[in-house]
């Protein structure tokens, strides 16, 4: 794996600060400057490529209920630098990667048939595939009706709808009724606009899925494997590692609220 850029070092904090304050100037927590700024390059340097946690085992699963017949239409939404649509290509399905990253789909061109595009604005016409996949993306929608509409758009009728993401464990009440287990995730702040901060109860994913017009035909909860890589990124980076969890967004700013999360693969059909 490529080792992150300069830019990605850890903030100073403690002395350094200190000995900013004390010379009246900024010391910056990162320096973003020039076009290989990789703003994922410190969670890649855990997760690998795919850059979610599972990888590329809950694809393959996935796979295996959807059962796509080779040459199946598949359109892998928020493709990033390619993983999972090297794999779909791989296996002889008709892929299409789409993000709204210019440089992400620089790097995923080389694995296969790339597109422009967002979860509310895809490129594909109207019934025109056979699956998508919808990995560790949903909760960076600002719209998540909007999204579901859009995939159920370009989806054919008894397309499969594939998403895998975190989940919050505590709805706006602060319980759930879910037995939660210790981890490294057991208790950080949510972050509007990030895959924390859109997470929603897994009952509530269901539910919305259903109001979308998706029957569900696979859920299954995968825990540790978001308890793993927020593990790594802390063996990584120390405690402010889980900022680098899917977004640049992440500030962890004080006063948000407190959140228990899983991590969780659906796989849903659209209706006839």
């Amino acid at each position: 794996m490529t080792p992150d850029p300069p830019s990605q070092t850890r903030p100073l904090t403690g002395l350094g600060s200190k000995l900013g304050t004390k010379l009246g100037i900024a010391l910056p927590m990162s320096t973003r400057a020039g076009p290989d700024y990789d703003p994922h390059g410190a969670l890649r340097k855990v997760s690998g490529p795919t850059l979610r946690p599972g990888g590329l085992e809950l694809t393959v699963k996935a796979l295996s209920v959807c059962g796509f017949t080779q040459g199946a239409k598949i359109v892998d939404v928020g493709c990033g630098p390619g993983a999972t649509l090297k794999l779909l290509t791989d296996r002889g399905f008709d892929a299409q990667g789409v993000d709204p990253s210019p440089k992400y789909l620089a790097m995923a061109k080389a694995h296969g048939q790339t597109a422009l595009g967002s979860l509310t604005a895809l490129p594909q016409p109207d019934g025109w595939a056979d699956g998508l996949f919808c990995e560790c993306v949903l909760n960076l929608a600002e719209n998540r009706s909007a999204a579901l509409g859009e995939i159920s758009r370009v989806l054919k009728p008894f397309g499969h709808f594939v998403l895998s993401d975190v989940f919050a464990l505590n709805g706006p009440d602060g319980t759930d009724g879910t037995d939660v287990t210790d981890g490294p995730l057991a208790n950080i702040p949510l972050v509007d606009g990030t895959c924390l901060g859109g997470a929603v109860t897994l009952p509530a994913a269901l539910d919305e899925l259903g109001q979308a017009g998706f029957q569900i035909l696979f859920c299954q909860d995968y825990r540790a494997a978001l308890n793993s890589l927020a593990a790594k990124l802390v063996w990584e980076y120390g405690p402010e590692g889980l900022k680098h969890l899917p977004t640049p967004k992440a500030d962890c700013r004080p006063g948000a609220k407190a959140g228990k999360y899983t991590y969780a693969l659906i796989v849903s059909q659209k209706n006839g």
